[in-house]
């Protein structure tokens, strides 16, 4: 099944007034801060953040906590990561938002650089075990990817976020995941045969599989649930009739021929 956004934009959901009004003793403590470095040579910079706000979200801030020689100068380095991406970090941490849109948005904006943000912020938060808000961006990813943009058209994620998140990811990973449903359930040809050479091979394998698994759980289940009283058909007549409601339902066939090809 394809990961739905359960908000049509891609922020947080409206804040109810029982989410607004919270007990005094979750209220978040502001009094001390921790300097993260960011990047290396001209691009580094450095940023000043709560650190009761970031270790309630990171794992790995958290460890500041701890007997490490950060956890004493309260200075984090983190010069293998870029400073855009952990400015769209803490953007979130504060708002709950996603900033990942050029400014101004282009009249024909059709969400690519968004999704290569989108993409950079997952990776990061896996990085630094921050659930909430790879979560946040599974939701931003499917919503951007489903949206109409001003062609009438929709824009799937393209090489370059693919491979962002394979390199980034462990392979159980939900962005995986949702990579995969999006290629499988609204993928066209050009999607499919466009750098196919360049994708990671464990995307290619993934995208084959996840069809025949689709149709194997269905015909599966048309056996086990037809009516006893219904007239038995040939194995191959049932595979037939599953596969043909599969492609009614808008599986595509380019999958089918592909999954044909990889075996």
């Amino acid at each position: 099944m394809v990961y739905m956004p359960t908000s049509p934009t891609s922020v947080a959901p409206e804040i109810t007034m029982n989410d607004m009004c919270r007990p005094r003793k979750n209220v978040a403590s502001y009094r001390g801060s921790v300097k993260v470095t960011v990047g290396d040579g001209d691009e580094q910079q450095t940023f000043d953040v709560h650190e009761s706000l970031i270790m309630a979200r990171s794992a790995f801030f958290k460890a500041l906590s701890g007997n490490w020689t950060e956890a004493k100068s309260r200075h984090v380095n983190l010069p293998e990561d870029d400073p855009q991406t952990f400015e769209n970090y803490v953007h979130h941490l504060y708002t709950n938002t996603l900033a990942v849109k050029p400014s101004p948005v282009p009249d024909q904006y059709v969400g690519r650089e968004e999704k290569i943000e989108l993409a950079k912020l997952y990776v990061f938060a896996e990085k630094i075990q921050d659930t909430d808000t790879k979560d946040a961006v599974v939701k931003a990813m499917a919503h951007s990817s489903q949206l109409s943009r001003y062609n009438g058209k929709t824009y799937g994620p393209n090489l370059g976020v693919i491979s962002l998140i394979y390199a980034g990811t462990a392979p159980w990973s939900p962005m995986r995941k949702l990579l995969v449903d999006i290629y499988t359930y609204q993928a066209n040809a050009a999607w499919l045969t466009r750098d196919e050479e360049e994708s990671p091979s464990d995307f290619l394998r993934e995208l084959a599989l996840e069809p025949s698994l689709t149709i194997l759980s269905r015909v599966g289940m048309y056996r086990h649930t037809r009516k006893s009283r219904r007239k038995k058909e040939p194995s191959c007549t049932r595979f037939r009739i599953a596969v043909e409601n599969i492609l009614r339902g808008g599986l595509q066939c380019g999958i089918i021929i592909r999954l044909a090809i990889w075996r």
